[in-house]
């Protein structure tokens, strides 16, 4: 196992979830990515992370829903990212 931090990061726009898992990994981090709510799930429950970098849109649920589920076991830090609105 890592000594390094564990990030979990979930987005469903792979070219996204690449360049935020090279930088997480860049800063000293070990990074894990899920493009799924569910497969997020799996993944946080089989292993805690030290913290969440999350979409509120994906393909199965929403990153709120995420939220949710991931707060009735843990208080894992969670950032949201998304494009939800409209940039000016």
């Amino acid at each position: 196992m890592s000594a390094r931090p564990y990030v979990l990061i979930v987005d469903d726009e792979p070219q996204f979830l690449r360049a935020l898992a090279t930088n997480v990994r860049g800063a000293g981090y070990e990074a894990d990515t899920a493009a799924t709510a569910e497969e997020a799930l799996t993944k946080a429950g089989l292993r805690t992370p030290e913290a969440v970098i999350l979409d509120l849109v994906l393909p199965d649920r929403s990153g709120i829903d995420v939220t949710r589920e991931l707060r009735k076991w843990t208080d894992v830090p969670i950032v949201i990212v998304s494009a939800v609105g409209e940039e000016n």
